[in-house]
């Protein structure tokens, strides 16, 4: 944004061609040096002096939304690894029930095998007896 510089701006950079002071520091000895500008010179300066605040109050708030930005990336990283060790965690207690099911499955079977056996052996008894009593009756 290019600004024509103001009357009383012109009126003192054409009477005085603003000086400015460059200060040096070389061996505990200070030296000031004058500078001339012209008025196009002096213009841009002092429009950069003028926005010079606003760039940094941007800046200011370019770097706090940064900050910002960085910390909820942050939190979406560890909710996402939350979110995967839940994952996890949950296969692994699908998989202990699997395997809980299936050795309940054999227990069953093999309870179901036993009852039969004893089933028929208690069949066989008792028609073992029957017989014996009918011999003994007999």
């Amino acid at each position: 944004m290019k600004k024509t510089p103001s009357a009383s701006t012109a009126a003192a950079a054409s009477a005085l061609l603003l000086t400015l002071l460059l200060t040096s520091s070389s061996a505990n000895c200070q030296t000031t040096k004058s500078v001339t500008l012209s008025v196009a010179q002096a213009a841009k300066i002092e429009d950069s002096l003028r926005v010079l605040p606003v760039v940094r109050q941007e800046a200011r708030q370019w770097r706090l939304a940064a900050g910002a930005y960085r910390r909820s990336a942050d939190s979406l990283q560890r909710a996402a690894a939350l979110q995967q060790d839940v994952g996890r965690s949950y296969q692994k207690s699908l998989s202990d029930q699997q395997q809980l099911l299936t050795s309940e499955t054999a227990e069953k079977t093999e309870w179901r095998s036993k009852a039969r056996k004893r089933g028929v052996i208690i069949a066989l008894l008792v028609g073992l007896s029957a017989v014996l009593a009918v011999i003994a009756a007999g």
